[in-house]
């Protein structure tokens, strides 16, 4: 019995390694292929994502070069512009601020008020108004030309004409 014993159990472990050898096969091979398949699609998802990268950034770039084409084209216009207009600005300005000068050298200081003893106008009277004029700037000196100067400045226009 005890011989009839040992077969059996000799015999049902060479099946169970059997088996197990026949599994552990299975699982392999279903392992590999499964690992074949992960591994393809993780390299055409790379290719792809590559891909659309590059798309993208090609994309990018039209963009990038169509608004600096617009700008370009923009600031090229509005230079053309300014030198042709400048020149007329100027001149209107310049018109403008001799009139000006005129007038409040003539008829600008022109005022007129009523003694205060005269009955119903006495303390009341006119003056003509007077023009302002366009100011062309200073310049500030102490540094070289070109370079910055720090300066403390009370900017703006004072109420009454210096002449300029």
């Amino acid at each position: 019995m005890k011989r009839k014993w040992t077969e059996v159990s000799t015999r049902v472990r060479q099946v169970w390694e059997a088996i197990q050898n026949v599994v552990a096969r299975v699982v392999n091979s279903v392992r590999e292929k499964v690992a074949g398949v992960t591994n393809s699609i993780r390299r055409k998802w790379d290719e792809v994502s590559t891909k659309v990268r590059q798309v993208w950034q090609a994309i990018k770039n039209i963009v990038a070069d169509r608004i600096n084409s617009i700008k370009n084209f923009v600031a090229s216009a509005k230079n053309r512009l300014r030198s042709m207009f400048d020149p007329l600005k100027n001149a209107a300005k310049n018109v403008f601020s001799t009139v000006a000068r005129f007038w409040n050298r003539t008829v600008g200081r022109l005022s007129f008020r009523a003694p205060s003893w005269v009955p119903g106008l006495g303390g009341k009277g006119f003056s003509m108004p007077k023009l302002p004029t366009y100011h062309q700037g200073g310049e500030i000196t102490g540094g070289r030309k070109g370079t910055e100067v720090p300066i403390m400045a009370l900017v703006g226009e004072r109420e009454h004409d210096r002449g300029h």
